[in-house]
């Protein structure tokens, strides 16, 4: 991998990954607020940061793709489909991390929320999908990358929801008991094939992904985890 991430900084500099040992940080700067989510230390394995920016940059193209101008000259339908849907590639995660563990190569995206709601939950799985799909792109113009060595997972990280979170979310859950968010939070894994996609991104390459759900303490605005007690105690499940 290490030569891989070489071709990558040579290529695009500006926005080089940064090798951690032991440890790394994702940290979302917009989450300042008290009560709030902010930062989180995965530790117990070595890898490659990508700069946090990344993800949005990736979204340039796309928004720079989708604006038009009306006849007065005015900006219309950035971030927009033909049809006037929402583009889902212009979503971003909060983290993109390549690591090797028990001989499998990963890219990994991770999500910081700071509530458990359906929305937000269903909202983070598009943004990491979304961060995947350009990213894979991205790395796809190096020749010393190849997709079939990555295992692409994803880890969305949050409160556990609180008393008015789970009124709401019950009454989702009602409809249906198979949602997304419910299985994440009561299996804390799961495993996305491309059908299950189609809803989702019908016209994009998506590939299939395992997403994992890591609970924090609320209130607490930084907290620290070793990946082994996400990956490996959920895949005993």
């Amino acid at each position: 991998m290490e030569d891989l991430i070489n071709d990558y900084n040579q290529a695009y500099h500006a926005l080089s990954a940064s090798p951690f040992t032991s440890s790394c940080i994702i940290y979302e700067p917009d989450n300042r607020k008290e009560g709030t989510l902010c930062k989180m230390e995965l530790t117990g394995f070595d890898g490659y940061f990508f700069p946090h920016q990344l993800a949005s940059d990736l979204s340039s193209f796309v928004k720079i793709s989708t604006t038009v101008k009306d006849g007065n000259g005015k900006k219309t339908g950035e971030g927009k489909l033909s049809d006037g849907k929402e583009h889902l590639l212009v979503k971003d995660c909060d983290g993109i991390i390549f690591f090797e563990k028990d001989e499998h190569k990963y890219m990994l995206f991770c999500e910081l929320k700071s509530s458990y709601i359906n929305t937000e939950i269903y909202k983070a799985k598009d943004q990491i999908c979304a961060s995947y799909i350009k990213m894979k792109a991205l790395m796809g113009t190096l020749q010393k990358f190849n997709l079939q060595d990555f295992v692409p997972i994803g880890i969305i990280f949050s409160y556990e929801p609180n008393s008015e979170e789970k009124v709401f979310n019950s009454k989702i859950y009602q409809k249906d008991c198979n949602s997304f968010p419910e299985k994440l939070r009561m299996h804390k894994r799961v495993y996305l094939s491309k059908s299950d996609h189609k809803k989702a991104f019908p016209i994009f390459n998506m590939d299939e992904i395992t997403m994992y759900y890591c609970a924090v303490p609320s209130g607490y605005g930084e907290y620290s985890v070793n990946i082994s007690r996400i990956l490996q105690d959920n895949n005993e499940m």
